[in-house]
């Protein structure tokens, strides 16, 4: 077997991604404190993944984030730009009516995969995210909203999630079911 050096610098660039995932979004001093890195190597490092479209620079709080050409990188993934495409146009017009922030999801194993967002369009929002970020299905309206179409007599999570779906109150109401928030996160 051949000896070999590691490329440092392939390691290191892994490493950032790692943290901006972990954080969903960091500034240079926090990715530098994450990796034990310079914060001029953390720089130069995450603007290379910049230009290259793995990352983007948030104006609003200068936070760098992943972009969904990250998802790119596992088990050959090949996402279905579609969903973006059709969707952006329309959501940043009705953002732009009704101000709220508003987000496009889809269901991906258990949790809901953010496709599109109008974050940054909105001053309303209190916690940024950008397409690729994955959240925990019963934590979020989209996922009380499938919950609730579930046919009567569902007794088992079809979501795989072990949590408990107030389901007759979704229905009743329209309320969010109860969930234990710590056990939810730890399905995710």
């Amino acid at each position: 077997m051949t000896q070999f050096r590691p490329v440092r610098s392939l390691v290191r660039g892994l490493d950032i991604l790692q943290a901006l995932n972990r954080r969903n979004g960091a500034t240079v001093t926090e990715v530098a404190e994450d990796t034990s890195l310079s914060r001029g190597t953390v720089y130069r490092m995450l603007e290379t993944l910049r230009e290259a479209g793995y990352v983007f620079r948030d104006g609003a709080d200068a936070r760098y984030r992943l972009t969904i050409m990250v998802r790119g990188l596992s088990d050959g993934f090949s996402d279905e730009s579609w969903v973006s495409e059709i969707a952006k146009p329309r959501i940043e017009a009705l953002c732009e009516k009704v101000v709220w922030p508003i987000a496009i999801a889809t269901i991906h194993g258990t949790t809901m995969l953010v496709r599109e967002t109008t974050d940054k369009n909105s001053p309303l929002v209190l916690r940024r995210i950008s397409g690729g970020f994955r959240v925990p299905i019963l934590a979020t309206s989209a996922g009380t909203g499938l919950s609730g179409l579930l046919p009567r007599g569902t007794t088992r999570n079809p979501f795989g999630c072990p949590v408990a779906i107030g389901l007759a109150s979704v229905r009743h109401d329209g309320s969010k079911p109860e969930i234990d928030s710590e056990n939810l996160r730890r399905s995710a």
